[in-house]
């Protein structure tokens, strides 16, 4: 491999992995939406658990997107 497609390399791995985890937090998003609906009509007990995995895909997905784009930046 060379110098030049390194970059490249590093960029495309880190635009799947941001990829892959965005996609499960839009699926988690949609978890608790529906959690939430159930909730409201009495039917389940309150989503803490869909809430706090929701939070912490979303904090992983912010970590991958700037490194994505730190990474855009400096190639």
């Amino acid at each position: 491999m060379n110098a030049s497609s390194r970059p490249q390399g590093n960029i495309a791995r880190l635009h799947t992995d941001w990829e892959e985890i965005n996609s499960e937090l839009r699926r988690m998003e949609q978890v608790l939406s529906d959690a939430i609906g159930l909730y409201l009509r009495g039917q389940t007990a309150k989503p803490t658990h869909a809430i706090a995995e929701v939070e912490r895909l979303r904090a992983l997905c912010g970590e991958r997107f700037d490194a994505l784009m730190r990474a855009i930046r400096e190639a």
